[in-house]
């Protein structure tokens, strides 16, 4: 699922949450990520510590998305996000949750789905809003999507 959002009228907002309804049938697929890898505590012949795995920050999590994210951002089942947003995320059972500020320009969030059923399905609208701003609120067009049979 690819969510691409921006603020308009040359104006950013903060305080936004976005919410992406899955379609029925679906659910998140969870990116895999290894273990973060502990670097041994062994005496060497010199008496230096060992290098910590070069590694070990693409073990962490630490991609291209995550740049400026918090750390309890909440957003690890995020695939990609833009470099500091979310501030906070909360993935549910029937969808996705995300909130921080807007900019005026395109951003697009990014996770994975999987069919469980097959069938046709609607594809809710996404929307978001400003959370103290009444009159800022924004709704995609909702769709279809069709699961066959392998």
């Amino acid at each position: 699922m690819h969510v691409k959002f921006r603020a308009t009228n040359n104006k950013a907002f903060t305080n936004g949450v976005l919410v992406d309804l899955l379609p029925g049938g679906f659910e998140i697929v969870l990116p895999r990520t290894e273990q973060a890898q502990q670097p041994m505590q062994s005496a060497s012949a010199d008496g230096a510590a060992p290098a910590a795995d070069a590694d070990q920050s693409q073990a962490e999590g630490e991609g291209e998305g995550d740049a400026e994210a918090p750390a309890d951002c909440g957003c690890g089942f995020f695939w990609y996000h833009p470099p500091g947003f979310p501030d906070y995320a909360d993935l549910r059972e029937d969808r996705v949750v995300a909130y921080g500020n807007i900019g005026t320009s395109v951003s697009e969030l990014t996770y994975r789905i999987k069919a469980t059923n097959i069938g046709t399905f609607a594809v809710p609208p996404a929307y978001g809003e400003a959370m103290y701003d009444r009159n800022i609120q924004a709704q995609s067009t909702a769709g279809s999507i069709t699961v066959t049979a392998p």
